[in-house]
């Protein structure tokens, strides 16, 4: 029953890791968590670890794997966007649009569930402070696209995703950092850019004077 490798790595094998690592019943022996949690820690500081989280996020039943599988993502755009392949981003940033579509739909069973929605707006907000507006211009466009067709769920989506890009950019404090002459702070970038992006701010205030209407509607 507790079986588990102790380096070879497939998808099935993190997902029992994930797992047994984070496991509540007392069933997992204690060794077996250890050895779980180093083969996590090991994929984590992999550079290409990421690529098993893809996978597993899309066919797993389980929301601890999924809500792993987000972190390791948000970790790894924070550590290691830097030498991703414009292929890699490419397919990085079409995985989490489609995730994020997925969170919103009522057709989906069963439902996201909202630590995981959370954790995916982190995840798209970490992907705008570094691509945001050079390699992913459409961003807020396509999100605002998505609140206006997908009922509540878009507007959720919508209020997630800019409260994270508060957290994790806007706010980060990144302008006290050292930047090299040529650099500006993600921050500054993506505020710059919004700015330029005629009409963009005012549908964003519209967005959420709607959200604001719904919001007391329901009251």
């Amino acid at each position: 029953l507790h079986s588990f490798p102790t380096r070879r790595s497939s998808d099935l094998d993190t997902e029992k890791a994930i797992i047994y690592a984070f496991d509540q019943s007392g069933d997992v022996p204690a060794d077996l968590r250890e050895r779980a949690l180093g083969y996590l820690r090991d994929l984590q500081a992999s550079p290409d670890g990421w690529k098993q989280c893809v996978p597993r996020y899309q066919s797993t039943t389980y929301p601890e794997v999924r809500f792993w599988c987000l972190q390791t993502l948000a970790d790894a755009i924070k550590l290691h966007h830097a030498s991703l392949s414009e292929q890699d981003a490419a397919a990085l940033r079409s995985h989490v649009a489609s995730w994020v579509h997925e969170s919103t739909s009522p057709a989906t069973t069963p439902p996201v569930p909202f630590f995981i929605q959370n954790k995916l707006a982190q995840v798209c907000a970490r992907l705008v402070g570094r691509e945001y507006p050079h390699r992913w211009p459409s961003f807020f466009h396509d999100l605002l696209d998505l609140a206006s067709t997908a009922g509540d769920g878009g507007l959720n989506a919508l209020t997630r995703v800019l409260d994270a890009i508060d957290d994790e950019v806007i706010s980060s404090g990144d302008t006290h950092g050292t930047y090299g002459p040529n650099e500006v702070p993600p921050s500054v970038r993506v505020k710059d850019a919004m700015r330029a992006d005629a009409g963009l701010l005012p549908k964003i205030v519209e967005a959420l004077r709607v959200i604001g209407q719904i919001g007391r509607a329901h009251v």
